[in-house]
């Protein structure tokens, strides 16, 4: 018998045996992808493959979290002798951190509105683990201390590194908060949990709970409660929002903290890779005009992170051909009038995505589901586009808005629609599947959560060529088949 066995074994015997302390509960349980999916993971075998991150109300130094291969009734065998006998071993987590969030009558606005002082103390705990070796279910039990009963949860690991075949399937939403909408897309979700259905991952585009600083920030952590079942199942990847700007970003920082693999730039610059996929979350609320956040420091630090990041990309693009951005604010805008000249204030990005052939940019803020055609300096480029719904060698990237999740401020139709940007166009609450197909075709499927239906898919091919500026495709050529 190992030591690490030995010492779970004590552990269990010891759990269990003093009252339950409420102070080391753990609450706001979410799961993020590790180290080991950073583009720049150079290390032999397998380390920081998941962060499990959960917050208690007292330090609780004692906390720790335990992972099971496979399902919770087969992580019960793992506390018999039998099974040890086996020569099945749990693993213990590496606990990297525990940050204090200490907020004591600190003015929370957004947008210089809704102003509240914060009277919030809490810690946030951040384990990592070492999964290589399991298959993609697993079980984690969450000690708040050494004296408490666990929490026990069961996650989802994606592979890192697929066959050209492999489909990838990740959920992708923002705008989301505890209303009548967004109830719709909690109850949808869940069905999927109950479904058991191996998303590779959440990608959340900023804007949660609306705000979360209300009540002392418990508005938030009523939210992430509420979502923990599918944060906890899902590696759950935050991009900022320009509701989560209290503070310079500071408290979500603290309590969302996703890979530093680029800069120390906390959540505003950092990239991943599963699969045939590279991602990079960009938060380009530090580019907006009358903000109170920008930095011309933070501005130029972040603008060489990314084209440093988009450079690494194309390299190794034989390994990943498609590149995703995510964020919160869209460059192009159809819709409200608070967005209208992004593009002006974030053309940077618009040129650095445009040159480095990015293909997809998923984004929110607006607060419904929006496909653009692709564009550049503020105009649609070539593309060829067979019947509705399917679009070929789109000679720049496209604009995805995943907004509708659910709050009180859904979209509607407004005067500043611009028909000839948009491929489609919905504002029913819901979210976006995104399914990777292949190399060269990638899928979004839209669910309207309301009414429990999925939206005509969208399918785009792409040979990732169009940064090539000698393209001889004609501009908005439709093809009907």
């Amino acid at each position: 018998m190992s030591m690490k066995v030995a010492f779970l074994m004590v552990l269990f015997s010891i759990v269990g045996l003093v009252s339950s302390n409420d102070n080391c509960y753990p609450e706001t349980v979410y799961m993020t992808l590790g180290e080991y999916y950073s583009p720049d993971y150079s290390e032999i075998g397998c380390t920081n493959t998941l962060q499990i991150s959960f917050s208690t109300v007292n330090q609780c130094s004692d906390s720790y979290v335990i992972v099971f291969p496979e399902t919770n009734e087969e992580a019960e065998l793992f506390e018999t002798k039998n099974f040890f006998q086996q020569n099945a071993e749990p693993i213990l987590g590496v606990k990297q951190s525990v940050v204090e969030q200490s907020w004591n009558g600190e003015k929370f606005c957004h947008n210089g509105k809704n102003c509240e002082k914060v009277y919030y103390q809490k810690f946030v705990h951040y384990f990592t683990f070492d999964l290589c070796s399991f298959q993609k279910r697993f079980t984690y039990k969450i000690y708040g201390n050494i004296n408490e009963s666990p929490r026990v949860f069961t996650g989802i690991i994606p592979k890192r590194d697929r066959s050209s075949d492999e489909i990838q399937q990740f959920l992708a939403f923002g705008d989301h908060e505890i209303s009548v909408p967004g109830n719709y897309t909690i109850s949808s979700l869940s069905k999927l949990v109950e479904e058991k259905k191996e998303y590779d991952g959440i990608l959340f585009l900023g804007d949660y709970a609306y705000e979360f600083y209300n009540n002392n920030a418990t508005k938030g952590d009523i939210y992430m409660n509420s979502m923990e079942p599918f944060y906890s199942y899902w590696p759950y990847m935050f991009s900022p929002g320009n509701h989560e700007d209290c503070q310079n970003f500071a408290f979500v920082n603290q309590k969302f903290h996703m890979m530093n693999n680029i800069s120390q730039q906390n959540n505003n610059v950092f990239s991943f890779n599963i699969g045939k996929v590279h991602f990079l979350s960009v938060n380009l609320h530090y580019f907006n005009n009358g903000t109170g956040v920008i930095d011309p420091q933070i501005q130029e630090s972040m603008l060489q992170s990314v084209e440093k990041d988009l450079i690494a990309a194309n390299l190794n693009r034989k390994n990943q051909p498609w590149i995703f951005i995510l964020g919160h604010k869209p460059i192009y805008c159809v819709g409200r009038a608070d967005c209208y000249d992004y593009y002006v204030q974030y053309q940077q990005f618009d040129q650095l995505f445009y040159k480095y052939g990015v293909d997809i940019f998923l984004a929110a803020h607006q607060h419904e589901t929006t496909k653009y055609y692709p564009m550049y300096q503020n105009d649609t480029m070539p593309y060829q586009q067979f019947k509705q719904n399917i679009i070929l060698n789109p000679k720049s990237y496209m604009q995805i808005l995943q907004g509708n999740a659910g709050c009180d401020d859904m979209a509607h139709t407004d005067v500043y629609y611009n028909a000839t940007w948009v491929l489609s166009r919905s504002f029913d609450p819901g979210f976006g599947t995104l399914q990777i197909i292949n190399d060269n075709l990638i899928q979004f499927l839209n669910y309207d959560s309301q009414t429990n239906s999925s939206l005509e898919p969208t399918m785009i091919y792409s040979d990732h060529s169009y940064h090539i500026k000698n393209n001889t495709i004609d501009y908005g050529h439709y093809i009907n088949i």
